[in-house]
């Protein structure tokens, strides 16, 4: 049986040659132990070999054990970027992911990055990921900039991705109510991500947005946080 993980993440170097160039949403450091990091609103993520290398990637999924792997750019994504810059980012990232996946066809796919700041280019940038670059789907993060998913100014990304039979993935992102709460212990990936998942899914589900869009597959990364254990309740 193949294993494959749908649910792993990878930084061009594309794109982080392109974020220290000019980015007003994140920055990149290089600290004192020779750490790469890179830095966006409430927290930091550390730039481990295998986070853009494929074959130190390669190297870790088969001591793992696992055959393949679906890509995707994790935070900051490009939503935190003007809507021009955001999809800059955008392509030249899904080119970057494409032409990874080109070069070992047999251990990676890639999830589209979407400036969702823009839902009618993100619903653009995703058509030509799929149709011609040949990445499976995307991935989109729970809210933007505090705007829930079932928002219908994203409906025409949805409307797209059911048409290409693309799938989302849902990535959790700090919830911005908690963000002051949680800095001074790192909390936003402990308590703030498994809420806002649960918070994101619950809303998809009550507001109708998954009966709008039956075709339509979301995969919420982390359980949909809390809802495996709320399930009756929301019911």
């Amino acid at each position: 049986m193949k294993i494959v993980d749908v649910h792993n993440h990878f930084y061009p170097e594309a794109f982080l040659q392109e974020i220290a160039r000019d980015s007003q949403a994140a920055s990149l450091s290089t600290e004192a132990n020779g750490e790469r990091r890179i830095h966006y609103a409430g927290d930091y993520s550390v730039l481990d070999p295998a986070h853009y290398d494929p074959l130190k990637r390669i190297a870790d999924m088969d001591r793992a054990g696992v055959d393949m792997q679906v890509l995707s750019l994790t935070v900051p994504g490009v939503h935190g970027e003007t809507p021009e810059r955001g999809s800059e980012l955008a392509r030249v990232t899904n080119d970057a992911l494409a032409e990874v996946c080109r070069a070992h066809p047999e251990r990676f796919r890639a999830f589209a990055t979407l400036p969702t700041q823009a839902p009618e280019v993100a619903a653009a940038e995703l058509e030509r990921a799929v149709n011609d670059l040949g990445l499976v789907g995307a991935m989109i993060f729970s809210n933007l900039n505090g705007l829930p998913l079932d928002d219908e100014r994203f409906y025409p990304l949805y409307e797209t991705a059911e048409a290409l039979g693309a799938p989302l993935l849902i990535h959790p992102i700090a919830p911005p109510s908690l963000d002051n709460l949680t800095d001074d212990l790192r909390l936003v990936a402990v308590l703030g991500f498994p809420l806002e998942m649960t918070v994101a899914a619950i809303r998809l589900i009550l507001t109708g947005t998954l009966d709008r869009f039956r075709r339509l597959t979301f995969i919420m990364g982390q359980l949909a946080g809390a809802l495996p254990m709320l399930a009756e309740r929301v019911e």
